[in-house]
């Protein structure tokens, strides 16, 4: 009987696999999952679209949409790192603004997921007609980020938060609504902390045991906003205190501000005539046991929701908006220290 050489069949079979393997092609950059420090992932995720904010409890899309999302790591290199998702203005993502606060985001160690929601889906007027049409979408745009990075191998799951500008802000707000979470994140997967800079205060949620996930929430606005005005979001806070579930936001409020401090495309401060703003619309409810899911919180107290009035009020136009540079650098700091205490 011939006698097998086990060693050099050990040696053949190691040369063919070294072989074939340098024989393959490599696996292309876009189809590899980058993992190491500071990378940049580029990202298509399906989303929906939303007539408003009823529809999503009702699990009512008007239609689908493809964004467009990438996801950088800091340099520094760590197997977890906590996450902010951010959320651009009315404008759609700026490099002069989100753009800057991402970049600002990734030097203090966060990994940053930023998307365009309102191009994505051919928006391109929304700052002279109002934002309205874009709520739900990007209420539903971050829910989906949210889930994609609790599913990254380099994400702390239970460290993700989100953040934005404007527009981005009141999203930030929102998304830490428990009813729309619930309807559209299975388990208890939840954002664990909600910064919003400058919102334009479009919404709020009635009163409540179960109205908020109860993940700490921050707003930084401007003393001189009169887009989304100090005094309007008090009246909001004391409502909730009276009705006996005080809202869980703390806020920040800037000397000598105005809305858009941080677009540094805004300067220098003016007044723009022609820009559509809410400032004296009553917040919007979400009320998912009124009729038509919504109610309006006026001067005095909680009245039905009323198109006519509403659509009236958002026909308003004119607000300040101005670039300071000071005031972006400080709400940065501001932001960062409320996520990292309430993020440990």
């Amino acid at each position: 009987m011939k006698r097998i050489d086990l060693k050099g069949l050990v040696l053949k079979i190691a040369c063919t696999l070294f072989f074939l393997a340098c024989a393959m092609p490599p696996l292309s950059v876009a189809g590899a999952e980058p993992v190491t420090a500071g990378a940049r992932e580029k990202i298509e995720f399906e989303s929906e679209s939303y007539t408003n904010l009823p529809d999503m409890l009702k699990g009512k899309p008007s239609s689908g949409a493809t964004i467009t999302a990438t996801l950088f790591l800091p340099k520094e290199a760590k197997e977890k790192y906590p996450a902010i998702v951010l959320i651009h203005s009315i404008t759609g993502f700026l490099e002069s603004c989100e753009g800057w606060y991402a970049e600002a985001f990734l030097k203090e160690g966060f990994a940053v997921l930023t998307m365009e929601s309102a191009k994505s889906r051919g928006i391109r007027d929304a700052p002279l007609t109002g934002g309205w049409v874009l709520f739900g979408s990007m209420v539903a745009d971050a829910y989906h980020a949210l889930d994609l990075l609790a599913r990254h191998p380099r994400i702390d799951t239970r460290r993700i938060a989100i953040a934005g500008v404007s527009i981005g802000g009141d999203i930030a707000h929102i998304t830490a609504f428990e009813k729309l979470r619930a309807s559209c994140i299975k388990g208890g997967l939840r954002f664990a902390a909600h910064a919003a800079f400058y919102p334009t205060l479009t919404w709020g949620i009635e009163a409540g045991t179960d109205s908020y996930t109860g993940s700490p929430i921050l707003i930084m606005m401007g003393d001189k906003d009169d887009y989304g005005p100090p005094s309007k979001l008090q009246s909001y806070l004391d409502y909730a205190k009276q009705a006996g579930h005080p809202a869980p936001i703390e806020t920040i409020i800037y000397p000598e501000t105005y809305h858009g401090w941080g677009n540094s495309w805004y300067t220098p401060s003016s007044y723009r005539t022609n820009l559509a703003k809410t400032a004296k619309c009553p917040f919007v409810l979400l009320a998912p046991k009124s009729p038509n899911g919504l109610t309006l919180l006026g001067a005095k107290g909680i009245i039905a929701f009323n198109q006519d009035l509403w659509s009236a009020c958002m026909a308003a136009k004119g607000y300040h908006i101005g670039f300071d540079e000071n005031i972006r650098s400080r709400s940065l700091a501001d932001a960062i220290s409320f996520l990292q205490k309430t993020m440990q």
